[in-house]
């Protein structure tokens, strides 16, 4: 948690409203403020003509109806003296929440703990969860805090047998978010594990994951049933954009590893959305031989990870939903997590210098489309190029090293503080 705090307190140095920002302060703490007002008068506010928009609040999913964390929220804005402090204290909960997940998440699925550590600090990194969750889109940083523990409660009913109370109650509060995108990550992780059950033989484990997946997709009807059968009237029309807001592409993803990466559509100002994490290329020392003779184990990562990134460079708008980059933070999660199993199970013993020198190509390729895509940065992308090449450098050096777990922990400080 401290790993995670103490960069996101630093954000406040240079401006203090840093938490409390766009949607933050226009939409969504007003919601969950009026909600909370209407719950402690003993009212839940189906329907509310007096509000903005005549407050259709039942077709509008975002609104947490449903949803005890949305209640919880808003009780505790009315009685708070101060808005600001508290969407900074409350975005400083959810990041620890998301932190600790991603660290759960890896540990379950075989990750030693320092390179778990790597991965619970820098999920919370990623371009779209530094740049847009985290000062204003809230229901995106609350979907990305519980995704992970969701994910790891899931694992745990199918690899212990374990009750399922857990996974149930985690996707109710993640579904009651409203907020499509964490519905639509819930179904891709409930695929992954039914896959992981299949490749197991384990048909016990795949029953229950199939019934929280049920009792899941049931409280998603009741959630947006309505705005579905009232999307006629909605401003915003279905359609297929192949460029547009918030669309991605290979050379962006490319270049993820470097904090200055942007995307090409210039509606974004050039903000780095589309960095991912640093030490991405160190995946390169990993024993492929080995991975295709033991990778069933963690076969739901893999293929989450590559069906994130199809849809990174996939259409920007399908239907109603500007879709690619607002996953991109659940893809910097499950990156992180798949980099901290990879090097905790199948690295190299000495990785060659012939891997390394492909490792900073990798850097020097995405430093190149880096300066293509805003040469007036060319000076934090020089900077950053040549910090994340002596970054990667040393992750080799440690791995050709003696595995000691206090090799390990400084490679995790090391890399927590870069």
């Amino acid at each position: 948690m401290l790993g995670v705090l103490v960069p996101a307190l630093l954000l406040l140095v240079g401006h203090p409203r840093y938490f409390f920002d766009g949607d933050t302060e226009a939409a969504y703490l007003g919601w969950q403020t009026h909600l909370g007002e209407e719950v402690l008068a003993g009212r839940w506010p189906l329907l509310d003509p007096s509000a903005w928009h005549a407050a259709n609040l039942v077709a509008e999913g975002q609104s947490g109806l449903f949803s005890p964390l949305a209640i919880a929220i808003g009780v505790v804005a009315t009685i708070c003296g101060n808005v600001l402090v508290f969407a900074t204290v409350l975005k400083l909960l959810l990041l620890c929440v998301g932190a600790t997940g991603v660290f759960a998440l890896a540990r379950s699925y075989g990750a030693v703990a320092p390179l778990a550590f790597v991965a619970g600090v820098a999920a919370p990194l990623g371009g779209m969860s530094q740049y847009l969750d985290l000062p204003s889109w809230l229901a995106g940083l609350t979907i990305w805090a519980l995704m992970p523990w969701v994910w790891w409660a899931l694992r745990r009913t199918m690899l212990q047998h374990a009750n399922p109370f857990a996974a149930l109650v985690l996707g109710y509060l993640l579904v009651t978010v409203g907020y499509v995108y964490g519905t639509i990550m819930l179904i891709l992780v409930l695929l992954a594990c039914l896959l992981e059950c299949r490749l197991a033989r384990d048909g016990r484990a795949a029953l229950r994951v199939f019934g929280v997946g049920a009792v899941c997709g049931l409280v998603a009807v009741t959630v947006y049933l309505p705005g579905v059968l009232t999307a006629g009237v909605a401003e915003r029309g279905a359609a297929f954009h192949l460029t547009g807001k918030f669309g991605s592409d290979p050379l962006a993803m490319l270049a993820s590893v470097l904090p200055t990466a942007v995307v090409s559509d210039t509606t974004l100002h050039v903000l780095p959305y589309a960095y991912a994490a640093w030490f991405l290329p160190v995946l390169v020392y990993v024993d492929l031989e080995r991975l295709r003779r033991a990778w069933r184990p963690i076969a739901g990562v893999l293929v989450l990870a590559a069906v994130l990134l199809a849809v990174m460079v996939g259409p920007a708008q399908v239907a109603v939903l500007r879709w690619p980059l607002r996953l991109q933070p659940f893809l910097v999660q499950t990156l992180v997590v798949l980099c901290a199993v990879l090097l905790s199970r199948h690295v190299l013993r000495r990785p060659s210098r012939r891997r390394l020198g492909l490792a900073l190509v990798w850097v020097g390729a995405a430093g190149v489309v880096a300066l293509v895509r805003h040469p007036p940065g060319w000076v934090g992308i020089v900077v950053a190029a040549l910090v994340v090449g002596a970054g990667v450098a040393l992750g080799w050096l440690l791995v050709r090293g003696p595995r000691t777990s206090r090799r390990l922990s400084l490679a995790a400080a090391a890399a927590a503080a870069l």
